[in-house]
Formats: C-alpha cells, structure tokens, sequence
C-alpha cells in the first residue's frame, strides 16, 4: 500500500509539473474574456472532460502504439525527452511555441485548453512512458487526479489571477519549466544508456 501511494504520488507530481495549469490561467483568461462565469466554469469543464479522455486513451494504449510501429521503450524515452525538453525551454524562456493558437469560440475547450495546452504532445509521451515505471494503474489514476486539479484550477482562474497576480503565475510557470527540463534529461539519458 505504501508502495503503490509512493509511485502515484511520484507520479502525480510528474505529471502536474508537465501540465503545467497553473501557466495556463493567463491564457485561459485570455481566451475566456467575454465569457459570463458561467461559461467559463462549462469551458473549463470541457476542457478537463478532453484532456483526461486523451490522457487515459494514450495510457492504456500506448504500448500497443509502441508495438505497432516497432519501436523500443529507449525510443521513446529519447523522443519524448528531447519534446519535454523544447516544451519546457519554452515555459522557462515565456515563449509561445505551444501557446499561440487561435480557436473559434465553440472549439476552445477543445482546441487549444484540452488539447494541446492541458493534454499535448508532452503529456501524452509522458503518460506513455510512466506506464513503464509505474504501471497502468496507477499512471492513469494520477493522470485522472491531475485532470480534476486542472479542473479546479480553471474554475477558480479569476481568484488565482487576483490573488498572485499575472507576474506570479508566470514566476510559477518557469519553475515548473525547469523541473520539467530536469525530468526530460532524465528521460534521455535513460534511453540513450538502454541503447549501449
């Protein structure tokens, strides 16, 4: 019990750092503006439905996914540590590589919040390869927590703004970045070692 409590917190802790939703209320806002709170509060709602179906989808499947294109776990690792790492560059340095797309307003739960800002590229390599760490089970329990903790955020997004301010957020975003480009080294260095 202890063990698995452990590996889910582990987990649930890599995970937050990759989603990153706290860095995501600016935009959300910004996205948001002419909405009444009550369609915000649906938005984010939205959004948090797509992003956990992606990530679950991508946690069960993913070793299938490996399987039929004939790829090795160090694959993987590698690959996904180099798009963990590019993601995290551009939170650390306030980039727009993965923040900058425009959606009509019926789409946006969708397209941008619930893919690819809450459930990415990133995310989705990240929940494939912690099912090789922590199993199934408990990658897709934390990857459904976290989902609900995006949720939260979102819906209090106004509060959260006013309380740290815009500079906060940002400030938070970046640490958050650099513990995710931490993560991503790890990631290839542990395929680049399964290869020799």
């Amino acid at each position: 019990m202890f063990s698995f409590l452990k590996d889910f917190i582990q987990t649930f802790l890599i995970l937050f750092v990759m989603i990153d939703a706290i860095g995501i209320v600016p935009i959300f806002l910004s996205l948001t503006s002419d909405f009444s709170p009550k369609e915000r509060k649906e938005i984010a709602r939205k959004s948090a439905i797509v992003a956990g179906i992606i990530a679950v989808i991508f946690t069960f499947f993913g070793q299938f996914i490996l399987d039929f294109f004939f790829l090795e776990a160090e694959d993987f690792f590698i690959a996904g540590g180099l798009l963990l790492l590019i993601i995290a560059l551009d939170i650390t340095t306030g980039g727009e590589i993965i923040r900058s797309q425009q959606a009509e307003r019926e789409q946006i739960a969708v397209v941008p919040l619930g893919t690819p800002l809450l459930a990415g590229p990133g995310t989705i390599t990240l929940v494939i390869l912690l099912t090789f760490d922590f199993g199934v089970l408990v990658t897709a329990l934390a990857a459904i927590t976290n989902v609900i903790v995006a949720w939260l955020i979102l819906r209090q997004s106004s509060l959260i703004a006013r309380k740290i301010g815009y500079n906060g957020i940002k400030a938070t975003s970046r640490v958050l970045g650099v513990i995710l480009a931490a993560i991503a080294v790890s990631m290839i260095r542990r395929g680049l070692t399964g290869i020799t």
